[in-house]
């Protein structure tokens, strides 16, 4: 060895330098490759060259902002243009550095904590409303407590999303300032004063002034004549008048157009029952105490009934299992051989005689949970709605499943919801919800842990009835007609109403209609059938105190309409109470209210401070109530003001991001 690297040390030392100078100079040699290709223009901005490593930084920025607002469950405070996000934040954030609103790292290092913050207020505003700051007083160590557990989540999710964007922590820290800066841009512009000050007092005077009054309303389904029976030629022009509208709809709101509706069968697995005849054995019971001390230290007696709990629970879980896969393997046995359509199955000419049977099923349950757990349930009920059409407030009414909820994946619906995504109605869905088939895959689940499997067996989408034996509720049509002759009775008695009032009083007129019957309770006395709403407000935009008429126009116009004709000036009791009494007509809720006005508040100089912070706060909300991104902070706009442009990359150029 030694031989030949004496004959050939000349040659070994000039390869050998050679490799010592290349491996010196490669690594700078690199850096100014890679200096060279982020010093790369890639675009202009207010004249200004945006180089590679610019770009690069925005997409590594915005790439981490993402993530660490989508860790918490949230997204970035303000959107961006789908198709330029990148472009998008470096103009944003190029304004928000322009306008001085972009404080650095040290800021961006600061705000963990103050977000943190600010989650807790959250979480104690969703789950106390008006007594959330209450609650945060009383009990400061427990908002602490949260306050150190967010910020330690805040602090996972910045690790991780300035590792996924390659970010250092400053770097990040710096990311988040910008951030930061773009909100301050936008909330400063929101906040900007727009209005004259003629503009607030004419906006202040539309918030303050107010109708004062006393009211009853008078409703014609609640005051119509059960006695009243009309004639079926009657009854048929009354169904011609509505049947082409939707309930709702029109001027009564009466309509008779049938909606989406279907017929179905279902299977039920009561949890309760089920629960009900599941026991606990003694041995059982002690065996499990002993085992799990931890959980039950008192004395066998004291726990006895939290472990026999605990242990038919985990029972009834394990017989809830076995039914279940009883009904699943059924129906997937017998849809397994079917041609698939996408999620949907092609029914065979004889589906009808092969499909699953729930009564059949039902037996099959009892016997296979016996057979397996030595439990006796009581038979799983089988209901079969094919007589009429359910739309959906009929199914919602249904006993049990009416109330069920149905996962899919991350989306939850309730049974109703989910039988109108049937195909045949709503067309082809990820639901896969058919006419016919069982939904395997789709349990209903109630609120007291009951299951429903269910099947729609006919669907009808929305049409006009060509005759009243179609409709759903044929006896709303009797109802609808009497409360339409009593609306038109009490419109027509306007002139007796406003008497009485004058004569008795208010109270004595809504006294007058007498007491509700109570139902099922002979010679039992219920509340009056019409009750006094005093102290209401009227204003031009709405009403306070009325129940269910708080922005009904018909309303707010003949209040108001009726208090022009009274001085303000003027004492309220000088005023004849003919003079300030109304009756308005309120068609849609079939129904008329009686008003008696009491007094009238306009603006003062004494309100106008606190109604005008009130109009600037209504203008602002409408001003950018569904805007998105105000209209100077647009992509387009922001991109035409500074100039913005962007090279249209050529082949062979990598992409940056």
């Amino acid at each position: 060895m030694l031989k030949i690297i004496r004959k050939y040390n000349k040659s070994i030392l000039v390869v050998g330098g050679s490799l010592l100078m290349v491996a010196f100079l490669m690594p700078q040699a690199i850096s100014q490759l890679g200096k060279a290709r982020m010093g790369k223009s890639l675009g202009s901005l207010d004249g200004h060259k945006i180089t590679a490593g610019q770009y690069d930084m925005a997409v590594r920025e915005l790439r981490a902002m993402d993530g660490f607002f989508g860790a918490v469950g949230g997204t970035i405070p303000f959107a961006l243009e789908p198709d330029s996000r990148t472009e998008h934040w470096l103009l944003l954030t190029a304004e928000a550095k322009q306008a001085g609103l972009v404080a650095g790292a040290a800021e961006g290092e600061t705000l963990l904590p103050i977000l943190a913050r600010d989650l807790v207020t959250n979480m104690y505003r969703q789950q106390y409303r008006e007594n959330a700051n209450n609650f945060m007083q009383a009990f400061p160590e427990q908002v602490e407590q949260l306050v150190g557990v967010q910020h330690e989540m805040l602090a996972r999710a910045k690790g991780q999303s300035a590792g996924t964007a390659r970010l250092t922590f400053q770097q990040f820290d710096e990311g988040l300032a910008k951030l930061r800066g773009v909100v301050r841009l936008m909330n400063t512009y929101q906040a900007a004063e727009r209005l004259s000050d003629r503009q607030i007092v004419e906006i202040a005077d539309r918030l303050a002034d107010s109708v004062l009054v006393d009211a009853v309303f008078l409703s014609a389904r609640d005051l119509a004549d059960p006695d009243l029976t009309p004639s079926p030629a009657e009854l048929q022009v009354q169904f011609e008048r509505f049947r082409e509208l939707r309930p709702g709809e029109g001027e009564f709101g009466i309509g008779y157009k049938l909606p989406p509706r279907v017929k179905v069968e279902w299977i039920e697995l009561n949890r309760p029952a089920i629960e009900a005849v599941v026991k606990v054995s003694l041995i059982d019971a002690t065996k499990f105490w002993q085992q799990n001390r931890e959980r039950f230290p008192g004395l066998f007696e004291a726990e006895r009934e939290a472990v026999e709990a605990e242990l038919r629970k985990v029972e009834v879980d394990r017989v809830m299992q076995t039914a279940e896969s009883v009904i699943r393997s059924a129906i997937l046995t017998t849809l397994r051989p079917l041609e698939k359509d996408g999620v949907y199955r092609v029914l065979p000419p004889d589906w009808s005689e092969i499909k699953p049977d729930y009564m059949k099923l039902a037996e099959q349950i009892v016997t296979i949970v016996n057979d397996r757990h030595g439990i006796t349930i009581p038979l799983p009920g089988v209901y079969v709605r094919d007589g009429s059409w359910l739309d959906g407030n009929m199914l919602a009414g249904l006993p049990g499943i009416g109330g069920a909820t149905i996962k899919f994946e991350r989306q939850q619906a309730t049974f109703p919801q989910m039988a109108m995504m049937v195909r045949e109605l709503a067309g082809d869905s990820v639901f896969g919800v058919q006419m016919g088939v069982p939904a395997a895959d789709l349990p209903a689940v109630g609120p007291d842990g009951s299951k429903y499997y269910f099947t729609l067996l006919d669907a009808a989408a929305e049409s006009v009835p060509e005759s009243i034996d179609e409709l759903l509720l044929p006896e709303q049509l009797v109802s609808d007609w009497r409360a339409l002759k009593r609306y038109e009775s009490l419109v027509a008695s306007a002139d007796e109403e406003i008497a009485a009032i004058v004569d008795g009083g208010l109270e004595a007129f809504a006294k007058s209609f007498g007491k509700r019957k109570v139902v099922g309770a002979e010679g039992a006395v219920g509340p009056d059938k019409v009750i006094v709403q005093k102290n209401a407000r009227v204003l031009e935009s709405r009403t306070i105190g009325l129940r269910g008429l708080e922005e009904q126009a018909e309303v707010i116009e003949g209040v108001r309409a009726k208090a022009q004709g009274i001085d303000p000036l003027t004492p309220i009791d000088e005023v004849p109470i003919a003079d300030r009494a109304v009756v308005v007509p309120v068609p849609t809720r079939l129904g008329v209210l009686v008003a008696q006005i009491n007094g009238i508040e306009p603006l003062t100089r004494e309100t106008l401070p606190t109604y005008a912070d009130f109009a600037r706060r209504i203008h602002r909300q409408e001003a950018f109530r569904g805007v998105g991104v105000p209209y100077p902070f647009r992509y387009s706009v922001l991109a035409s003001r500074h100039n913005f442009s962007m090279k249209a990359p050529k082949d062979g150029d990598e992409d940056t991001t």
